[in-house]
């Protein structure tokens, strides 16, 4: 669990402020805030569902994609060359 909320914290550093903005001017529009405890509890929760799906669908996809690119460019790069970026080589 703690490295799942390791995780979180930069996708929920990204998401959180647009969608805490998105869901406090939805309760003003739909009259809706006259509990501010209801509004903070559903911002957290949205923010929090908001951060996974960002982490689950962009975030992992985006740096599967940078690792897998990485490890192709160091098997086309000559052994020197490869150690010398420190980039492990094995025989």
């Amino acid at each position: 669990m703690w490295l799942w909320l390791g995780e979180l914290s930069y996708p929920l550093y990204i998401t959180h402020h647009p969608l805490v903005r998105l869901i406090k001017n939805a309760a003003i529009l739909l009259h809706l805030d006259r509990n501010p405890v209801v509004t903070f509890a559903v911002c957290v929760v949205g923010s929090i569902l908001a951060a996974a799906v960002f982490l689950l669908f962009w975030d992992r996809s985006i740096r599967r994609y940078f690792s897998l690119r990485r490890e192709r460019e160091a098997e086309k790069r000559p052994a020197t060359e490869a150690a010398a970026v420190g980039v492990a080589v094995s025989d």
